[in-house]
Order: C-alpha cells, then sequence, then structure tokens
C-alpha cells in the first residue's frame, strides 16, 4: 500500500494471477484499477509526479496521472532489456532524481527518473545467504540503508560526482559487523563495534542472522535519527539509534511486521503484522534521557 498524493495504492494479485494496482482518489473517492503487471505487486513508490511499481514479474512499471480523466496511466515498463532486473522486484525507493529498485537476488539498480535509465548496477549488494532479498530501502542525509534477507543492514553513501555514479559501490557499514571484529564498545556504528547475540555457523564466518523484513526511520524526542527495523520470526522490531546503531528499544509481540511509520519528533509510530494487529507506540517522556520507547 501507499498514500501520495492525495490517492491510495494498493497492489493486488488477482486469482487469473495479474497483478493489479486499485486507485482511489481520496477527495472524490473516484476508483480506477491500473493493470499491467504478472503476478504479485511487491514494491510502490512515488517521486517526481510518478508513481512506480515493481512486481513478481522483474519489470518496473511508470505510471503518469492523465489530469484529463484523472486516472494513472503506464508511461513505461522497465524490464532487463533496458537494464532492469533479472529477477523478481521486492523493494522501491524515489529519491531526488533517483529511482533505487532492489530484487530477491539480492541487485541493487539506480535510475533516472527523468531518462528512464540505469546509472548504476550493484550486483549481489546483499549476498550474505541463499535468500539475500533486499526487503526494504530508505534514504538517510543523502545515504541508501537497505535491509535483506541476509540479515544484515547496509549503508550506502553516495559516489564521487567524478564517477558518474550514484553510490560508491561498497557499503560504507554492514550491521551487524563481522564476528572477527575485537571492539568491545556497546555501540555499533562506523568506527565501533557491538557484541552480537546472533549464532554462527561452526566455521566461524558466516553469521545466522534473522532477516530483515522492513526499515522505517523515526525521530525520538530530542530529533535523534532511529532506525526501526523488523526481523523476520522474531516478534519484535528493534530500534538502532543512527549513526552509532545503538540500541534504544524494542516493540514487543509484533508478528512480522511490514509495515512501519514513523511521525514528527517524539510523536508516534505504528507497526502493522502478519496477524492483522496495528499497533500505535510512542515514546516515554524521560526528562534525563533521550526517550524510550513506550506502550501501544
Amino acid at each position: 500500500m501507499l498514500i501520495e498524493a492525495g490517492f491510495l495504492f494498493v497492489g493486488v494479485k488477482t486469482p487469473a494471477n495479474l497483478g493489479n494496482i486499485n486507485a482511489w482518489n481520496m477527495s472524490t473517492n473516484q476508483q480506477s484499477i491500473l493493470e499491467g503487471h504478472t503476478g504479485r505487486i511487491q514494491a510502490l513508490t512515488a517521486g517526481n509526479g510518478m508513481l512506480f511499481s515493481g512486481g513478481q514479474d522483474q519489470t518496473i512499471k511508470v505510471w503518469k496521472l492523465n489530469p484529463a480523466t484523472g486516472v494513472f496511466e503506464c508511461a513505461a515498463t522497465l524490464t532487463a532489456q533496458h537494464g532492469g532486473h533479472a529477477a523478481s522486484l521486492s523493494s522501491l525507493c524515489a529519491s531526488g532524481p533517483i529511482l533505487f529498485s532492489g530484487d530477491v537476488d539480492g541487485t541493487i539498480r539506480c535510475w533516472d527518473m527523468t531518462a528512464g535509465v540505469v546509472k548504476q548496477a550493484i550486483d549481489k549488494a546483499h549476498s550474505g545467504s541463499s535468500h539475500p532479498a533486499i526487503m526494504s530501502m530508505l534514504v538517510w542525509e543523502g545515504h541508501l540503508i537497505t535491509g535483506g534477507l541476509d540479515g544484515r543492514i547496509k549503508i550506502w553513501e553516495p559516489a564521487d560526482p567524478a564517477t558518474h555514479a550514484v553510490l560508491s559501490v561498497s557499503p560504507i557499514y554492514i550491521f551487524p559487523e563481522s564476528p572477527t571484529s575485537t571492539s568491545s564498545s556497546t555501540g555499533g556504528g562506523r568506527g565501533s563495534s557491538r557484541s552480537s547475540r546472533h549464532s554462527y555457523h561452526s566455521k566461524g564466518r558466516e553469521p545466522v542472522l534473522p532477516g530483515i523484513l522492513a526499515l522505517a526511520g523515526v525521530a525520538d524526542p530530542q530529533g535523534k535519527a532511529v532506525l526501526m527495523a523488523s526481523y523476520n520470526g522474531e516478534r519484535a522490531i528493534k530500534l538502532w539509534e543512527l549513526p552509532t546503531f545503538i540500541k534504544r528499544g524494542v516493540l514487543g509481540d509484533v508478528n512480522n511486521a511490514r509495515g512501519m511509520v514513523g511521525f514528527a519528533p517524539g510523536k508516534l509510530m505504528m507497526s502493522g503484522d502478519e496477524y492483522g494487529k496495528v499497533k500505535v507506540w510512542r515514546w516515554k517522556d524521560t526528562s534525563t534521557g533521550s526517550g524510550t520507547v513506550g506502550g501501544t
């Protein structure tokens, strides 16, 4: 689901295995159906006055509003022939002139939204497991943050303009860090290490990590950036302060949350899980600290 510019968009899979987008104009209640995908709609985002949908059919469709009819129409379909994905899409994120797309094979594509061309491709951006799908992406202070089913959160910084690329080819930070790190810091951000409770394979190299299902950004009552991360099978959403990855709390009894959102500093957070439960959270009002997570 996506709410953007007065419209509600909902991706659905029909009994005929078509991937449709139901669109409602929330001012007029006019409804339209955007057709064209096969299989599930797995990601939606909007930017530069356009709607983007990523599907199980390995394509990204670009939709533009027709002012005369009030209906979104397909303006382009981006496929592997255009430098796009050779696997099902799993996440989309629009920021400025760039559309970031991620697939189930752990690949990132950076698109010029105006020209509809790939400016950069990063293969195996996530590859730490047999299921490296990039499930969620967001942009924070010009950096792309990605979360994958390999259990890792990666931070990518903008590339040197002289390279004409969008992102540096390697992430500047991966969380959790390698088990070979010897630092004893309780933080986990750049320049520090964080001890992990995750188990590791017998070789001591590959961690067994719960997959990341979704990411969202929120600010605490002091305006500090906090990352919400939902983990597969952990029945919880964990909060990490950026850029240090210091733990800021846990939202408990949330089963495989795929929908999360944070509001203005010190206000509310919301989560939706696989059992249909929507929970509303707020920061506890503390006079000495930077705030901890309150109840529902």
